[in-house]
């Protein structure tokens, strides 16, 4: 075998070895949330109900609200948790997150009421200008290849919907 041959054998193993080291050094960068996220504590172990309103008494908050409220165990059990930005302040499971910030991130202006649901992954899975009905919510996350494998129940729909549950959204 010729040296010259050798060397580049050598050389070129090296670069894929190089090439393989960095992709594996970056992946973890690069499947992370962004830096200015202000979710990204959230991910891999909850799906968010962020809602958006202008003010207290706007009656879609508060038909949202307990709409959310009556969900009980069922949010528990889809390791559900809700954010609520009213005007300039934020509400909701001892977070400290900045309503401007939330506002940015998901493109809310501060005169609009909007509800989202944020999955396990980051991804903003449904995003609605009227409060969503439980059944609705709750069949989005049950169809989700994510809650899929956490439960053999995720197949089912909520006992008290009455429609079936379609692969809807992606997590």
């Amino acid at each position: 075998m010729s040296s010259v041959g050798w060397l580049t054998r050598r050389a070129t193993y090296r670069s894929v070895t190089a090439i393989a080291l960095l992709m594996a050094t970056s992946m973890p960068l690069c499947a992370s949330a962004p830096a200015d996220d202000p979710l990204a504590s959230l991910q891999r172990r909850y799906r968010v109900v962020l809602v958006f309103a202008p003010a207290d008494d706007d009656p879609r908050l508060q038909r949202q609200q307990a709409i959310l409220e009556a969900l009980g165990p069922a949010a528990d059990e889809r390791d559900l948790i809700v954010v609520s930005v009213v005007g300039a302040r934020t509400f909701g499971e001892r977070l400290a997150l900045d309503p401007a910030e939330l506002r940015q991130r998901f493109d809310v202006a501060a005169a609009d009421f909007r509800v989202l649901l944020v999955g396990k992954d980051g991804g903003v899975k449904l995003r609605a200008d009227a409060p969503v009905e439980h059944c609705a919510l709750l069949g989005m996350i049950d169809a989700m290849p994510m809650r899929q494998r956490e439960s053999s129940h995720a197949a089912r729909p909520h006992p008290e919907c009455a429609l079936p549950v379609d692969r809807v959204a992606r997590e």
